[in-house]
């Protein structure tokens, strides 16, 4: 059990590495040489390197040094491990790809350069999203506000990204600011379907003979309601719970992986996107057992 853990980490932190390399080559090679803006914390890195002339490689490196200090307490441990591994191979990256003597001649195109950008960057976003961490920035300031301030992730991100280009008019010209609006919608859509999340939730059913195990499982990881089903299996007649629950994207991995690896390997899961849900999602104070809700519902 500890070596399929042992892996999960190696290939979720290869996930990282690889992603970071694409992401920041998107900004060294494509947005930095035509004069782009960028948006969330790599724009903010590129506003200050043309107020003070800093590589943003190193502004990147210390702002992630504060945002993790203030987020170790706050963000699971797995996920904040990963964010580690991710803030610094950003910085490393975007330090080693400026370095390169690798240029690419577009002839001036601005729009080959904005989509070549935004394919680049979120191809690397997409491929770290599905590693269950972040490298850092706009994304651990995202999930600081949804965990203190209950503020979702994508509104936060949206917010950044409002501020970040609103400030990247003082140095980018009108016409490049458009190409890097281009550059943004091409990243946010790649992300999306590379990492296969977006920001809409994920509903899970869950059919195991530890329900009860299950279920405090994922209250205890993701602070979510868990609804237990009664259920019956066909032909054998042999009543079952089945657990349903509605949980961030981001928490369906670590929850798949505990269920399979440490509560029961025959588990039957079936997963699905949620595009909306409504009514209180955090709080639980107890589970309630299936004979309770028929008990409440046959009153």
């Amino acid at each position: 059990m500890k070596k399929k853990k042992d892996s999960h980490l190696l290939i979720d932190a290869s996930k990282i590495l690889i992603g970071n390399a694409l992401y920041t080559f998107g900004i060294a090679k494509f947005i930095i040489p035509n004069y782009l803006a960028d948006n969330a914390t790599s724009g903010l890195a590129l506003f200050f390197r043309y107020l003070t002339g800093l590589n943003p490689a190193i502004f990147l490196a210390v702002m992630n040094i504060f945002l993790l200090f203030f987020t170790r307490k706050v963000i699971r441990r797995r996920e904040w491990g990963l964010s580690i591994l991710g803030a610094s191979t950003l910085s490393l990256w975007l330090y080693f790809w400026q370095l390169t003597p690798i240029h690419f001649d577009l002839g001036g195109d601005l729009l080959i350069a904005a989509l070549l950008a935004g394919t680049i960057q979120g191809l690397g976003l997409g491929l770290i999203m599905r590693s269950g961490g972040t490298f850092g920035g706009a994304s651990l300031i995202a999930r600081l506000f949804e965990l203190k301030l209950n503020v979702s992730v994508g509104k936060t991100l949206f917010g950044i990204d409002i501020i970040v280009l609103a400030l990247s008019l003082i140095y980018v010209a009108p016409i490049n600011m458009l190409y890097t609006l281009i550059a943004c919608f091409m990243f946010a859509q790649v992300t999306q379907k590379v990492s296969s999340t977006s920001y809409t939730m994920t509903g899970m059913i869950v059919v195991s003979d530890k329900a009860n195990q299950v279920a405090e499982m994922v209250t205890d990881l993701t602070k979510h309601r868990v609804t237990f089903i009664e259920g019956e299996e066909h032909k054998e007649a042999n009543a079952r719970n089945i657990v349903y629950t509605v949980v961030d994207p981001r928490d369906f991995i670590d929850i798949k992986r505990e269920i399979l690896e440490n509560i029961d390997p025959a588990a039957f899961i079936s997963v699905f996107s949620v595009q909306e849900s409504f009514g209180e999602t955090k709080g639980l104070e107890k589970l309630v057992h299936p004979a309770k809700i028929i008990e409440e519902a046959t009153a």
